[in-house]
């Protein structure tokens, strides 16, 4: 049957790569991308079965492979927020910085501060007489 055809073939391959590990001496080097790959396999396949099989690894270093992985794909930077005061809206941003520059506009520290704060131009580039 198929299911017997399958498990043959996995009793090969375990029995093959045991043989392969025992003629290589140390650390098997791996990709980051061999990395990820064991790690995905490993993790679908549970501690318990990869004790009987992992041979160049540890099952817990495969494991911890995967928490990094799934670490590096979800960090949570969608959910979290910056730090701070949210930013000013783009349209309100625009009006103070045209209120700002239009004559009739009445000048008082706080709204040129803010003005500048917001665009970052330096203290000379907005000259408003009335402020001193």
């Amino acid at each position: 049957s198929v299911e017997e055809e399958l498990l043959l073939r996995n009793e090969y391959l375990v029995t093959e790569n045991r043989i392969l590990r025992k003629q290589i001496e140390g650390r098997v080097p791996l990709t980051d991308a061999e990395r990820q790959t064991l790690a995905e396999i490993g993790k679908k396949l549970g501690k318990q079965a990869l004790e009987e099989i992992a041979t160049i690894v540890k099952p817990d270093t495969i494991l911890a492979w995967h928490r990094k992985l799934v670490d590096k794909t979800f960090d949570g930077s969608k959910q979290r927020r910056s730090p701070g005061r949210p930013r000013v809206d783009k349209d309100f941003e625009d009006w103070v910085v045209k209120m700002a520059t239009e004559s009739e506009f009445e000048c008082d520290r706080g709204a040129v501060g803010k003005v500048r704060e917001i665009r970052g131009v330096s203290s000379g580039a907005w000259q408003c007489d009335s402020v001193s």
